[in-house]
């Protein structure tokens, strides 16, 4: 039951992963930023949580996957892979709101 749950997780942060990494992809151009309208405060609260997540979440470093590890310790690893990626992303995507703010 735990791996399933574990792997289900996985699966929801892999796609929020994605939409995270199109999403940053999205607003390294200006029109897309301004196309957000009053949506880039709902993006920044957003991002924010995850970048808070990031920050409480965690004191362990975030390395490779080793081939030595048990299939549930390999799941877990790769769930906080991702949420490492998602919170990095997230502060890009604030970045790319700021700098496109005055436009």
């Amino acid at each position: 039951m735990f791996t399933v749950c574990v792997v289900l997780s996985l699966l929801q942060l892999f796609h929020e992963a994605t939409a995270v990494e199109f999403l940053e992809t999205l607003l390294y151009h200006a029109d897309c930023c301004e196309a957000l309208a009053e949506h880039s405060l709902e993006l920044i609260d957003y991002s924010t949580l995850a970048i808070t997540r990031l920050l409480a979440g965690s004191t362990e470093k975030v390395s490779e996957p080793s081939h030595s590890l048990k299939p549930s310790q390999d799941l877990e690893q790769k769930e906080m892979t991702l949420a490492f990626n998602i919170g990095i992303k997230c502060i890009s995507i604030i970045g790319c709101i700021a700098q496109h703010l005055d436009k």
